[in-house]
């Protein structure tokens, strides 16, 4: 067991690995984000209702489908590769990178166009949403880009103001336009569409020229691929996983639900922004260290961060469980009551979403991902299996028995794989000791 003294001990431990300068920008601008989002869903919620809310939720998780593409083949390999290109070699690194971030966007549109088509024509989806959440992808996508960037570049100003603005003006144009425009949930894309763009507009000009040149872009592309193959499959699996369940649950408990779903997810997910800040840095200092350090640097990065991130989540989670539908209410009004051990299961699941960031970034920093894509593909085959079973029994409380028992999946495929690689690697001095 960990008393509180060797608890406070692996926090204060954290703190000095990643309070320097970097990381504590990185979690300033993750407040923003992720406060930002947290107040966007509110007043969504708010201004909607919990049906509502809920359809607004099962088109808004079409779109993170694509982020999550995005973010495993361009972002993370980006984040990692840069630190191993030579400082003469980095501009044209950037440029390729920007080339193939431009081609995935057009790419992206270039599906979105016959498929949104397509739901139109099946009266799957209004003409009108399907445009704004179009327009939202796109430009959601190019500031994802931009603020990675120029957060690797060390222009952590510049990634404040352009977080800030466009978290600023889309709260505010939800607050005082959502009611003119009618709270339809096209209204709400474009005014999300909107304040992407204008974050976008500030930090543009950091953007590298774009550069598309066929061999050596396939050659930054099969790059990337390499490192990220086995991530990119385990996101498709993880969005698989996480909103299936909530299609799912909605045509076996309807829009109520999955309004119900989300809702508690966001609120339990606000709690944890802070650390949500480190997905910019743990994965970078991991790499650091394994380079500086090699294998036992690594080893005492991960243990020090992971130690601290569960005390933290474990926190988080006593706080929610003593009394979850007050909070609930407090936020979203009388009708989101009712919800209040959804609210437990996903602190629970935060918990263990806190807790796979270091072993993840362990993996990726040895380039060993595949495990992260075992962990997933077991994960989403049991949601499938799970869900197909538990949810037309007993509704949401199915679907999120389903969610706990996934991170468990997950959380102890990934762990004994880090550490069988870990012990695999350890040089014979270190063996010897």
């Amino acid at each position: 067991m960990i008393n509180q003294r060797e608890m406070a001990l692996r926090v204060r431990d954290t703190a000095k690995v990643l309070f320097s300068r970097g990381p504590l920008w990185s979690l300033g601008d993750q407040i923003i984000v992720s406060g930002g989002n947290f107040l966007t869903m509110v007043i969504v919620a708010r201004q909607v209702g919990l049906a509502s809310f809920g359809v607004f939720t099962l088109y808004w998780t079409s779109a993170l489908i694509v982020a999550a593409m995005h973010t495993s083949f361009l972002i993370l390999p980006m984040v990692v590769l840069r630190a191993q290109n030579a400082q003469g070699q980095l501009a044209r690194y950037d440029s390729i990178v920007a080339g193939l971030h431009l081609s995935f966007v057009g790419l992206t549109l270039a599906m979105w166009l016959p498929l949104s088509a397509a739901a139109i024509a099946l009266g799957l989806i209004d003409g009108s949403v399907a445009l704004s959440l179009g327009a939202y992808t796109a430009f959601a996508l190019m500031h994802e880009y931009l603020r990675r960037f120029i957060f690797l570049e060390d222009r952590y100003l510049e990634l404040t103001i352009s977080d800030m603005v466009r978290y600023l003006l889309q709260l505010l144009t939800l607050h005082l336009l959502g009611g003119q425009l009618g709270h339809t949930i096209a209204a709400v894309f474009w005014i999300l569409a909107g304040s992407a763009l204008v974050g976008c507009l500030i930090c543009l000009r950091h953007m590298p020229r774009p550069a598309v040149e066929r061999d050596e872009s396939m050659a930054v592309a099969m790059r990337h691929w390499s490192s990220s193959k086995w991530l990119l499959s385990s996101s498709l699996l993880s969005w698989l996983s996480t909103n299936s369940l909530m299609y799912l649950t909605g045509a076996y408990a309807g829009a109520a639900a999955v309004g119900g779903m989300r809702a508690s997810q966001n609120l339990a997910g606000i709690l944890g922004i802070p650390l949500q800040g480190l997905q910019n840095v743990v994965p970078t200092e991991a790499a650091k260290a394994l380079a500086e350090l090699q294998l036992k640097g690594l080893r005492s990065y991960l243990m020090k961060v992971g130690g601290g991130l569960l005390a933290v989540g474990l926190v988080v989670t006593a706080i929610i469980a003593g009394a979850p539908d007050q909070w609930l209410e407090l936020v979203y009004g009388d009708e989101f009551t009712g919800y209040g051990l959804l609210l437990i299961g996903y602190a629970l699941a935060f918990t263990a979403s806190v807790l796979e960031l270091p072993i993840s970034a362990g993996l990726r920093a040895i380039e060993r991902t595949r495990p992260v894509f075992v962990a997933y593909l077991l994960g989403a085959v049991f949601t499938l299996v799970g869900g197909a079973v538990l949810v037309p029994l007993y509704g949401v409380w199915g679907a999120m028995a389903v969610i706990l028992a996934v991170w468990v999946i997950r959380i102890l495929v990934v762990l004994r794989s880090l550490a069988i690689e870990l012990d695999v690697r350890r040089p014979d001095s270190e063996l010897a000791q």
